[in-house]
């Protein structure tokens, strides 16, 4: 007879510990294959919709224009040639964009993402748009921000402006 057998029943205890250590073994495999999900989820400050009605327009010239900065890295500057941008900022963008490009430079994979944090009017018609991007650069992404300053061009807006922004410390990380 075994010794469960002899206690008079099955070892009930030692099941729910094995069953128990399986359920924290699981969720363990689960976060590490699902890590980036969990670390925007707990490291990341929340996001709440900052928009008013008209920042649409906005938006999508920032997309636009990231969009054509996503196809400039992988094609070549021409793709820039529509973008909707200021001629400062495109000359800009285009010496970037020449730079990553020259020979034995890791080229960007690409956009990966792109969340508009908050998108506010300024004055004459203009608004300031915040985004979180996330690149992918020689095999590793990387979470940049950016300010973007959009002007009115006619009837269409147009991106004047681009700016890095560095991350805000956490209230917890400062001394």
């Amino acid at each position: 007879m075994g010794a469960g057998a002899a206690r008079g029943g099955l070892p009930a205890a030692r099941y729910a510990a094995v069953a128990g250590l399986f359920a924290v073994a699981f969720v363990a495999l689960a976060m590490a294959d699902e890590w980036a999900i969990f670390r925007d989820a707990w490291f990341s400050p929340p996001r709440g919709p900052e928009r008013s009605e008209s920042a649409p327009e906005a938006e999508r010239a920032v997309r636009a224009l990231a969009a054509a900065v996503d196809r400039a890295y992988r094609g070549g500057t021409a793709a820039l040639d529509a973008a909707p941008a200021g001629a400062a900022l495109l000359a800009d963008l285009r010496a970037e964009i020449a730079f990553a490009r020259r020979p034995g430079a890791g080229t960007p994979e690409g956009l990966r993402r792109l969340d508009v944090l908050a998108a506010r009017p300024e004055p004459g018609g203009a608004w300031r748009v915040a985004t979180e991007e996330t690149w992918a650069f020689g095999g590793a992404d990387s979470r940049l921000r950016f300010s973007y300053r959009v002007a009115p061009d006619g009837a269409d807006l147009r991106v004047e402006e681009a700016t890095p922004v560095l991350p805000e410390p956490h209230a917890d990380a400062i001394p």
